[in-house]
């Protein structure tokens, strides 16, 4: 999933899943993504841990032993 992808999922509510988070993750961290696709992604509310769904800083954890940043 790239985040263009994850970006049109929140906008049509739906949830990610903790895989596709890291995805997403991993390219905001290596600069894949643009500032904008940043900013958007960063204020969708999928950074706001509900029960049931992905813990965001488990993500980022994890994204960071993928990327090494």
């Amino acid at each position: 999933m790239n985040v263009r992808q994850a970006i049109a999922r929140l906008v049509a509510s739906a949830n990610l899943t903790e895989p596709e988070m890291v995805a997403v993750m991993n390219q905001v961290m290596t600069g894949e993504a643009t500032p904008i696709q940043v900013a958007v992604y960063g204020s969708s509310g999928q950074g706001v841990y509900l029960s049931g769904l992905p813990d965001p800083i488990l993500v980022l954890d994890q994204a960071e032993e993928v990327t090494g940043q």
